[in-house]
């Protein structure tokens, strides 16, 4: 089981927490820690989560797996997206363009914004730390070691009744999938974007 991931919606989730600090530049450990928050919280309010990406146990706490590789510059499906909108800097990742909100609902965006605000005065140290109580993380880390955490155990971990998600998950990647090309062909043709 897996979500649907759209590298033009997690570049934009990314990019707008980014903004939120009021700078171009976050620490990628903070970055990675608020998008994994972001997907919990959504997932509790409405059973999906906003970037669709697959999370592992690592020393540092959960971290989303396709967005660690683009900040690490890995050669990965959607990396092309990503590095048009983001540089590594050492240790922080800056923003150098504005991928814009298109693909993001209200409220993916009213999420990613109390997420931001909640951990604003914490650097990236802290929010890990407060990651290692996540029960998800618990169940599946080994010391040094990346290991995939499965959505059935975040799930778990939430009290998320798996019954019928399937049907559900797939019934959401064929709506972000059809959404999402429409928004795309509005901005390819300069029409703006659509604003949920």
């Amino acid at each position: 089981m897996s979500w649907y991931f759209d590298p033009n919606r997690v570049t934009q989730a990314a990019a707008f927490l980014v903004k939120c600090s009021g700078s171009n530049r976050m620490p990628y450990l903070k970055l990675l820690k608020l998008l994994y928050f972001a997907d919990r919280e959504s997932l509790l309010e409405k059973g999906y989560p906003i970037t669709g990406d697959d999370a592992f146990a690592m020393d540092y706490g959960p971290v989303l797996t396709r967005v660690y590789d683009y900040i690490k510059c890995q050669i990965r499906a959607g990396a092309d997206v990503w590095s048009k909108y983001f540089c590594t800097s050492g240790y922080d990742i800056e923003l150098v363009g504005d991928p814009g909100t298109g693909e993001l609902s209200r409220y993916d965006r009213r999420i990613l914004e109390a997420v931001h605000d909640r951990y604003k005065d914490r650097d990236g140290f802290d929010v890990s730390h407060l990651s290692h109580d996540f029960p998800e993380w618990k169940e599946v880390y080994k010391e040094g070691t990346s290991t995939p955490i499965p959505i059935e155990t975040i799930l778990k971990a939430l009290d998320i009744k798996i019954e019928n998600l399937q049907a559900q998950i797939e019934e959401d990647r064929c709506y972000f999938q059809h959404f999402g090309e429409i928004v795309r062909e509005l901005d390819r043709k300069g029409g703006g974007v659509l604003s949920t």
